[in-house]
């Protein structure tokens, strides 16, 4: 098994000997860890966009308030930040963290007397 210098893959071997896996390592400075670049990070920015927007969109068509249009608009300009290679190394989890409070919105939404399902806001106020 062998790693190139300069990427973020190193390899060891199994323990009896006959395989490599690939692991992820931490780069060793500050400028590499906020400047270095992942390509799976890249295409989670580019889906992370598109979903935003679209959800960005729906919200003001179905004024969803303006809680979801911030949310939407602050995770839009992340993901552009993101789509130059910037913070890879921590992306995944602040993109994890912004999709939580989705769901908790999602479902606080649900039982909206406003926004959402009549039946839901009736049966449990």
């Amino acid at each position: 098994c062998t790693a190139t210098e300069g990427n973020w893959m190193t390899f060891w071997k199994s323990s009896d000997g006959t395989g490599c896996a690939p692991l992820r390592f931490v780069p060793q400075t500050a400028h590499e860890r906020l400047y270095d670049y992942d390509a799976d990070f890249q295409r989670l920015s580019v889906v992370m966009f598109a979903f935003q927007w679209k959800n960005l969109l729906d919200s003001v068509y179905f004024d969803d308030g303006l809680i979801f249009v911030i949310h939407h608009s602050v995770v839009i300009v992340v993901s552009l930040f993101a789509l130059h290679p910037f913070s890879h190394l921590y992306g995944s989890f602040f993109f994890g963290v912004s999709e939580v409070s989705t769901t908790v919105l999602a479902v606080v939404a649900l039982f909206d007397a406003e926004h959402g399902v009549e039946e839901l806001e009736r049966d449990f106020p």
